[in-house]
């Protein structure tokens, strides 16, 4: 941790808020500390120190993530789980804890086990011989229903070497 980084904490436990909060800025907008930007980001977010200013404290955390900032990472992963401040988006979520978990974050490891299990898209396609081709063009108009991973993954192979006879 850098000094700054430490003056700055040392301000907080003195409740020097607004000097604490304005080494903290400084430190974001004038040597772009990924740290600063960081705390600086997550007290907008709730409010602490400064007024709670939710596109503030998105917009700070995006320039910590910018920096690879771990935390960030998993801190929006959080938001998007729990759709605080932000739209709940479980799939969102899963790609800061992967991103957080890439560069270390063992929280973010727990996180990712403790999600549900990821959904994916699969067209769902009946047999298409025999038809004519308006026909083939109806059934791949079809809409395409979401298949939980789970169900993909049990998903018997065919086990006749046959499928089906050439057609004459």
């Amino acid at each position: 941790m850098s000094a700054d980084m430490n003056e700055v904490r040392r301000l907080f436990r003195e409740k020097k808020v607004a000097e604490a909060v304005a080494l903290l800025k400084n430190l974001a907008e004038g040597k772009n500390d990924a740290e600063a930007e960081f705390n600086l980001a997550s007290l907008y977010m709730v409010g602490a120190g400064v007024n709670k200013d939710i596109a503030a404290g998105l917009k700070w955390m995006e320039t910590a993530l910018q920096q690879g900032h771990a935390k960030a990472d998993f801190c929006l992963g959080q938001e998007y789980l729990k759709g605080v401040n932000v739209e709940k988006n479980v799939e969102k979520a899963r790609a800061f804890f992967i991103k957080a978990s890439e560069k270390g974050l063992k929280e973010a490891q727990v996180a990712l086990e403790q999600l549900p299990p990821q959904t994916v898209v699969v067209p769902v396609v009946p047999a298409t011989v025999g038809l004519t081709e308006p026909e083939v063009a109806q059934v791949a108009a079809e809409p395409v229903r979401q298949v939980k991973q789970e169900s993909v993954d049990s998903i018997e192979p065919i086990k006749s070497e046959k499928i089906a006879e050439p057609v004459k």
